[in-house]
């Protein structure tokens, strides 16, 4: 039996919370699986990228705080704001081979084989901090390149590449 779904998906482009809280990502995680069961689609057919307001602005500022009392340089992307996301991001995808957020891959690629889709989940928060100013979109140079490289393969064997991202990112 064909299965009437197979070409569908959903993606949702950041700013699922207001300010990454731990209820705000609850409320989140009940909201995107709901959808998903209502739109009957698998988990790997949900794609997300997180926004400025998915950053935890004061779990930022504490790494910020830590750095400084062990007098280091804060590290971009400044991965503690984005903690609670991955943790979103881990349940969704629990269990899928390929969709990974963490520490040091804080953004992913879903590849689709039967639709031959590969899907560029950016994360254009890389520069988003607690700090007034930086609240602005920025891919990097480091995202940019994994992306290109691991595009590549697809875009030779004939795949329809797809980006998802938040911000318009600045040049």
């Amino acid at each position: 039996v064909p299965d009437r779904r197979r070409g569908r998906w959903a993606h949702v482009s950041g700013d699922v919370t207001e300010s990454g809280r731990p209820r705000q990502l609850d409320e989140a995680r009940a909201f995107l699986t709901g959808l998903r069961v209502t739109l009957g689609l698998d988990p790997g057919r949900l794609v997300i990228v997180p926004g400025a307001r998915d950053v935890s602005r004061s779990a930022c500022e504490a790494y910020f705080h830590a750095c400084e009392a062990r007098e280091r340089t804060p590290v971009e992307p400044y991965f503690p704001k984005l903690e609670l996301w991955a943790e979103l991001f881990a349940e969704l995808y629990d269990g899928l081979d390929g969709p990974v957020f963490d520490h040091a891959q804080p953004w992913t690629l879903f590849a689709v084989p039967e639709l031959q889709v590969a899907i560029a989940a950016l994360n254009s928060t890389m520069a988003v901090t607690h700090r007034h100013g930086d609240d602005y979109g920025r891919i990097g140079e480091a995202q940019a390149s994994w992306f290109a490289e691991r595009l590549r393969h697809f875009e030779e064997s004939g795949w329809l590449r797809v980006g998802v991202v938040r911000h318009d990112p600045i040049p």
